[in-house]
């Protein structure tokens, strides 16, 4: 028998001790971390390596490779305990003093490289050639007070452009990036008579199909092999260039030469895997005499 006066020992469930909320808290957390690693036991190793993937359509492409049996085992690419990691930004320290003018690699045939103190991604209007000779034509933006410099190569060596000395001509200017792709179009027309300087490095999430009214020009691809020839129409002759070749477009007494740097079209299945456009066109027309 217990005498009244003794006192009970042991550990209360509702008084100072552990309570009944906390017993259910700990018991919940013990069952989800079983079902999560037994969730985890029961995945595929394909499905282990594709869980972080958000793409669907990239997903499916990877266990399609693994069925058909063109990726390593599985199993023998470790898997994170931790699928998620902490990003850490870089911040590049940039150089404020003299700026760099483009040079152009002499293994280059023909290429065109703006360059500005004030970055301009976009311009159309009037250029007033201040200095013109081989490989190097700078002309006077007057509504942005600016100087525009164009470092190019031509195919034709030591070529000058055919210009008057302070000739004003118009200019239309892209310099910028879309869908990781260079987007770079600079144009130089004569009143819109004749362009004595054009340069198209531009893609397309389709084929290549454009059309520069104010001179008169269009460039689009031919079909969708690897490097389609392009069609160019220049006050309406038209020629047909493959990828490193020169044509010439004859109007009155002057004489167009079109030069196809590259030309490109990458297969749909291919571009899941890769960024920038599927469809891409590099190409210069310049006057020669």
């Amino acid at each position: 028998m217990y005498s009244n006066n003794m006192k009970r020992t042991g550990i209360s469930l509702s008084e100072g001790g552990i309570t009944p909320n906390i017993i259910l808290f700990f018991v919940i957390l013990f069952l989800s971390s079983c079902t999560a690693a037994k969730n985890d036991r029961d995945m595929k190793p394909i499905d282990k390596v594709t869980v972080g993937i958000e793409d669907n359509e990239m997903r499916q492409l990877w266990v399609k490779a693994d069925s058909e049996g063109k990726l390593p085992p599985i199993d023998k690419i470790p898997v994170p305990d931790k699928r998620l990691s902490q990003r850490i930004i870089v911040a590049e320290k940039i150089d404020g003093q003299k700026l760099n003018r483009p040079s152009i690699h002499e293994s280059v045939i023909a290429d065109i490289q703006p360059f500005s103190t004030v970055a301009i991604t976009e311009y159309k209007g009037e250029l007033q050639i201040i200095e013109n000779k081989p490989g190097l034509l700078i002309g006077k933006i007057q509504k942005l007070d600016s100087q525009l410099e164009l470092y190019y190569k031509l195919p034709i060596k030591n070529k000058v452009l055919p210009l008057k000395k302070k000739a004003t001509l118009q200019l239309t200017l892209r310099d910028d990036v879309q869908d990781s792709a260079l987007q770079r179009r600079i144009v130089l027309s004569d009143d819109g008579v004749i362009a004595p300087f054009v340069y198209i490095s531009e893609g397309s999430n389709r084929p290549y199909n454009e059309t520069i009214k104010e001179i008169g020009l269009k460039i689009q691809q031919e079909d969708k092999s690897e490097h389609p020839p392009v069609k160019v129409t220049y006050k309406n002759k038209t020629v047909v260039v493959k990828q490193g070749e020169r044509r010439k477009i004859q109007i009155g007494d002057k004489t167009i030469e079109v030069y196809l740097v590259s030309s490109v079209a990458i297969n749909l299945k291919e571009q899941v895997l890769r960024e920038g456009q599927p469809y891409y066109v590099r190409l210069v027309i310049y006057q020669t005499d």
